[in-house]
């Protein structure tokens, strides 16, 4: 064999590598079809010139011509193992993080439409003083109005009077409870705020928050998304000569669309202050509603407890149900 046939047998047996037109290929699929001649003879039976004739492909039109060079024979697969690898991947493209999808949905909620709300409130407290224990409860509702010119909380005349009522009877009798009181200063501003307006203090809190954990639970029969949050919070200088220790987590409950449906947040605290320990834990639950563009807590209970040895142990409960008028 000559030195020229050498070449042009080595040349033949060399992967061949095509240009592929796939606007051509879009068009005519048919064009790369592998028909052998001979075994047509052998399914049609028409005239032998007509066996020879190739049924056209149906054509259509491309909206891109692109040139892509591939080895023939090892060119079908990798679009495979490509569409497989994207569709594992979009999954976790999509819940990749939790807090930013969070974000996107509450910064939408801007709380510029006015609401008129009942808030009812109910207030219990334990106190164990010198291995004495007293038990107080109190219920009151006020009138919640939030729109451009502010906040405004409006208490009844028969409220007022009870409350009255109440420092007259404490004044004969210092160990009672004034619970209506109590009651009264949970309506503080800042709180009827943050009820009927709610997205405003999750931002808040998500700016140090860290998300721990991101899952699917059902919850009361539904099927929610669930975030775990370490909310790092900031002490003062002052509590931080008394704090040893302080942990914040917050669990949020999330619907299909994002909006938060529930949550529970807990804080743990202990730490010491003139040589005398102490242990306080604090915690709070919260139903939401989307009304209008506001994001509205619709149920609110908040507990709170701390007890120092020798001293005593006191807790305190408030529930706030929320009507949208």
């Amino acid at each position: 064999m000559t030195r020229r046939s050498t070449c042009f047998t080595r040349t033949f047996r060399t992967p061949l590598r095509l240009l592929i037109n796939t606007g051509a290929l879009a068009r005519c699929p048919g064009a790369l079809t592998a028909a052998k001649l001979f075994q047509q003879f052998v399914c049609r039976r028409e005239k032998p010139l007509k066996r020879l004739f190739i049924p056209r492909v149906q054509l259509h039109r491309a909206k891109a011509a692109v040139l892509m060079r591939a080895h023939v024979g090892w060119c079908q697969p990798f679009p495979r193992l490509s569409l497989l690898a994207c569709t594992l991947l979009i999954p976790l493209t999509i819940r990749a993080d939790g807090l930013s999808d969070l974000r996107s949905v509450l910064e939408k909620l801007k709380a510029t439409q006015p609401i008129k709300a009942r808030v009812k409130a109910e207030v219990s407290a334990n106190v164990v003083d010198d291995s004495t224990p007293s038990n107080a409860a109190g219920t009151m509702e006020v009138l919640v109005e939030h729109n451009e010119s502010g906040i405004a909380v409006k208490w009844t005349q028969a409220d007022l009077q009870k409350v009255r009522e109440e420092a007259d009877k404490k004044n004969g009798n210092p160990n009672s409870v004034p619970i209506l009181r109590q009651t009264m200063d949970s309506f503080e501003a800042a709180l009827m705020r943050s009820l009927v307006d709610q997205s405003g203090p999750i931002l808040r809190e998500l700016k140090t928050a860290t998300l721990e954990s991101d899952a699917k639970e059902t919850r009361d029969g539904a099927p929610l998304r669930k975030l775990v949050l370490k909310l790092n919070r900031t002490l003062s200088e002052s509590e931080k000569k008394s704090v040893k220790t302080i942990s914040t987590t917050l669990n949020l409950w999330l619907n299909d669309a994002g909006i938060p449906v529930c949550s529970e947040e807990k804080t743990d605290m202990k730490g010491s202050r003139f040589f005398i320990s102490f242990d306080s834990t604090e915690g709070n639950k919260k139903s939401y509603q989307v009304v209008g563009d506001r994001l509205v807590v619709t149920q609110l209970e908040t507990t709170s407890a701390w007890s120092v040895p020798i001293m005593g142990s006191y807790s305190h409960t408030n529930k706030f149900t929320v009507t949208v008028q």
